[in-house]
């Protein structure tokens, strides 16, 4: 018999064996967090189950510690043999076994005895009892029935609410890209029996259909989707495919509104596919079950309201630990990203060690309190299922920006982290790595899903993933979600052997060395179309003009009576309108955004940053300023009454955060903000704005 955590231990002993390396019973207690005593007990009967199953023990030696002493084809026998496990040889915990119960009623045709569900997960009757009155529980408050009858138990219930008796127990075990790998057959992930009986209940009829029509649904609109609802979209399809396959009722009564665009493009794919028996009941499933996990109404105002966060913690970070965070393009996206994720999910899977994070915690106190004040401000939007974890996981985005500020003279090597899903983990790694090898660039880290396409738009020296994982023409190096000093040699042996050391140079010093050594030796006909053509050829960015910069007179007003915080903001973006910079309904959007999303844009003591989507009525990039005579309320506890507002339209998303630094910075600097709060006169606000930029 073996346990959950023995076969932990034994998929590790196949990644290693795969490496032709061991481990030490230290080694492995640190990683699965037990006791070296414990680590003894499941070698013991790890080594039983490989002796039953007529494979040869672990091998011990003095110096490579243990290893699974098995030949390539040998490790492959082995791998199957996992997916062959039943339940005759496993030993459940508590919570496997309510899931397990949970699946089979739920995959059920008929009544179940007691005796029948003793014999299936080889445990008493009376262990039986007890856990059925777990899943009992979950029932009732469910609004489904468990009957019990001299035939045995059979669920009572509406066939949504046992579906979602269903996803909403699994999505408390795995995470939406494990049941999707499931269906894939890629496992064992967590528990091998739970996994065979997921895929089971749910088959894979048509899973490849569904993700050929979402791939071309994403296309159309040009956009992607976050990958815990693309995988989330084909679960639930193949589930209601599979339930009416069985001949189980449809899901009536349904009405989760006007899909988003994806959905629809999705839909009108799926009906085109006559191969495919997909009907208007699986529309409203698929529609009102995305609505309940993922908040679909967030997504109108995760870009924005994650944008206004993002700025939130910013500034608060920036003051309390006297860094210029706020110029960090590469942190503001980040915990964007970030964001967005945590305003349209109502759920958050952790695939991280915690104990790791507390660590980090201690060590960066003033960082952690600080993000923590920030979470707090913003309470109705329920952006965190345990904040602790969340700040502690916001932390690693300024961890990793002060790592990249420490080695960006000294790199040698770009590279990719990949892992499942691209957020929580891969900072993780990313920070450890950039603690131990100043001389990588990482560039990005990325999900599994969306790793191909990343990897071949950057072309990175060399991939590090935390899954198995395979690139044409690039290495890629495996290592643990926390690297471990055998991941460190991994990383160190291929630097020391790969040839390319100091190979970096920077591409603005080369260019201005040949633009010098072209303007010294030869006659120039047309200097701009030479310097163009250059910064094409060494992908120089032509700097653009800043928004600061092009603020004009006209678009200064000072002293403004206003009748309240919507009047502020429809009279301070006037001139934006007049001048034809964005059209009326712009400012109307600028308006909504604050009813529908609260005071977000008051973004620190004092000041309004409004602002829309550019697809909201933006015709040119510009700004306002405006100063009000009366400070104005817009409900923000901390930064009421409004004196000063500049209202932003920007032509893209990428604008809007290049422009948002200098304004950031802008605001930051109190005396400045004073003086263009006591301004007489345009001209004097200008002039403020230049010494700003060293150009008084």
């Amino acid at each position: 018999m073996v346990s959950q955590k023995d076969l932990k231990i034994l998929v590790f002993l196949f990644e290693k064996a795969q490496e032709r390396k061991g481990t030490t019973i230290e080694e492995l207690a640190k990683s699965f967090g037990i006791s070296s005593r414990t680590v003894r007990n499941n070698l013991e009967r790890i080594d039983y189950y490989l002796k039953i199953n007529h494979l040869p023990p672990l091998k011990r030696e003095r110096k490579n510690g243990m290893i699974l002493d098995l030949e390539p084809e040998e490790l492959e026998s082995a791998r199957k043999l996992l997916l062959e496990m039943n339940t005759e040889n496993y030993v459940f915990s508590k919570e496997e076994r309510i899931l397990y119960l949970k699946l089979l009623l739920f995959d059920a045709e008929g009544y179940l005895t007691y005796e029948q569900l003793s014999q299936a997960l080889f445990v008493s009757r009376k262990t039986v009892i007890d856990d059925v009155h777990f899943v009992k529980e979950d029932c009732e408050a469910r609004g489904i029935k468990l009957i019990g009858t001299k035939h045995g138990l059979k669920y009572e219930g509406e066939e949504l609410k046992l579906r979602r008796l269903l996803t909403d127990s699994l999505l408390e075990i795995f995470t939406p890209l494990e049941l999707w790998e499931i269906l894939r057959d890629i496992y064992p992930n967590k528990s091998i029996i739970i996994e065979k009986m997921w895929h089971k209940t749910a088959g894979r009829n048509g899973i490849g259909i569904c993700e050929e029509k979402l791939r071309a649904a994403e296309q159309k609109g040009k956009s992607s989707i976050t990958d815990a609802q693309y995988y989330m979209i084909i679960i639930l399809t193949v589930l209601a495919g599979k339930r009416r396959a069985k001949g189980k009722p449809s899901v009536t009564e349904v009405d989760g509104g006007k899909p988003p665009w994806y959905l629809e493009e999705y839909f009108k794919e799926m009906h085109k596919e006559k191969t495919y028996d997909f009907r208007k009941e699986d529309e409203d499933y698929l529609l009102t079950e995305l609505h309940r996990i993922f908040n679909l109404e967030n997504l109108g105002k995760s870009e924005s309201l994650s944008l206004a966060i993002t700025e939130h913690i910013l500034l608060e970070v920036s003051e309390r630990m006297k860094k210029p965070y706020y110029k960090d393009a590469e942190l503001r996206s980040s915990l964007q990203k970030h964001l967005i994720s945590l305003i349209e999910n109502s759920f958050v899977s952790y695939d991280t060690d915690m104990k790791n994070l507390r660590i980090m915690t201690e060590e960066n106190p003033v960082l952690y309190q600080s993000i923590q004040n920030c979470l707090r401000q913003f309470p109705d939007e329920k952006l965190h299922t345990d904040p602790k974890s969340e700040g502690a996981l916001l932390m690693l985005h300024f961890l990793a920006a002060d790592e990249r500020r420490y080695m960006k003279n000294s790199i040698n090597y770009t590279t990719i982290i990949v892992c499942n899903n691209g957020v929580g983990t891969a900072k993780i790694v990313s920070a450890r790595i950039k603690q131990f090898f100043p001389q990588i660039q990482i560039i990005t880290t990325t999900g599994l899903r969306s790793a191909g396409k990343v990897i071949s738009e950057e072309k990175p020296d060399f991939i590090i993933s935390t899954v198995s994982f395979e690139y044409l023409n690039i290495p890629v190096i495996l290592v643990n979600t926390l690297p471990t000093e055998d991941d460190f040699k991994k990383i160190r042996l291929f630097l020391s052997g790969n040839g390319r050391m100091n190979k970096s140079f920077v591409k603005d010093t080369v260019y201005s060395q040949v633009i010098k050594a072209i303007t010294e030796t030869c006659e120039i006909r047309d200097a701009e179309q030479l310097e163009e053509k250059l910064s094409r050829i060494f992908f120089i960015d032509k700097p653009k003009l800043e928004l600061l910069d092009a603020l004009t007179e006209r678009e200064i007003q000072l002293g403004l009576e206003t009748k309240g915080w919507e009047d502020a903001i429809r009279q301070s973006a006037r001139p934006l309108a007049e001048q034809g910079f964005v059209t009326p309904g712009y400012i109307e959007c600028m308006v909504q955004n604050v009813k529908t999303m609260g005071p977000y844009i008051v973004i620190t003591k004092g000041i309004a940053l409004p602002h829309a989507l550019s697809t909201d009525g933006v015709l040119r990039s510009a700004i306002s300023l405006a100063t009000l005579k009366t400070g104005v309320s817009f409900g923000h506890k901390m930064n009421d009454p409004v004196q000063l507002i500049i209202c932003i339209a920007t032509s893209d998303k990428k604008e809007h955060m290049r422009e948002m630094v200098k304004l950031i910075q802008f605001i930051s600097n109190k005396e400045m903000v004073r003086r263009v709060n006591e301004a007489v006169t345009p001209g004097e606000v200008l002039s403020v704005i230049q010494k700003m930029h060293g150009k008084g």
